[in-house]
């Protein structure tokens, strides 16, 4: 098991464009972690948590600790994403592996993006 992890640790490192794919896309994801996590306010009232397109409210509200799963969300969701990409590179897919971890970061983006509308409007 820790030869077969240091293989493919070896394996990662010699393709220098997919080891900084991936160094940058779980970057990214804590940066947009921890800028979530700073924009989270405690409040007694009911905020928005949920947006949607379907039915006649668009905007749905809840208890502000909802707001503490989008960080978790975009960690987890970069963590794993990286795996599968790790994955597929390890099964001499790269193209696929590579365009897997362009759409983690871009996931992650749109998660950013949803997470701080939905904080921005609960603080109006």
């Amino acid at each position: 098991m820790i030869e077969s992890s240091k293989q493919i640790f070896q394996t990662i490192l010699k393709d220098r464009r997919f080891a900084g794919l991936l160094a940058s896309g779980l970057f990214i994801a804590i940066v947009i972690a921890i800028i979530i996590a700073s924009r989270i306010e405690p409040s007694g009232v009911q905020t928005i948590v949920r947006y949607s397109g379907f039915g006649s409210v668009y905007f749905y509200k809840g208890d502000w600790h909802y707001f503490i799963l989008f960080p978790v969300y975009v960690i987890s969701m970069a963590l794993l994403n990286s795996a599968i990409a790790i994955k597929l590179f390890i099964m001499k897919k790269q193209p696929l592996a590579y365009f897997y971890g362009f759409a983690s970061i871009g996931a992650s983006i749109i998660a950013a993006i949803i997470a701080m509308q939905l904080i921005w409007h609960s603080n109006l």
